[in-house]
């Protein structure tokens, strides 16, 4: 991804993901290699729903199944908030 699509991504999306990375670390330091956006949703007090779009918006999408698988998620958060256009 180039800077033009991080200038297209709302600062308020930018600080929920840090948070979801922050949680998705602890799961992830547990052994769980996936999970629901219900539960990234109950640990930080929001809607499922709005996880999902946040997910969305940076071209992630999960299994019905498995969820979210934690790893790849940590590391597209990371690689979109910790590069020059992520983080304003």
């Amino acid at each position: 991804m180039d800077d033009r699509y991080y200038k297209n991504i709302p600062h308020k999306t930018i600080e929920r993901l840090s948070q979801y990375r922050r949680a998705l670390q602890i799961y992830s330091d547990k052994g769980k290699t996936h999970i629901f956006s219900h539960e990234i949703a109950a640990l930080l007090h929001i809607t499922a729903v709005q996880v999902r779009r946040d997910l969305m918006l940076i071209g992630y999408s999960g299994s019905l199944r498995k969820g979210y698988d934690i790893s790849d998620l940590i590391t597209l958060i990371g690689d979109l908030i910790d590069s020059p256009g992520g983080q304003r």
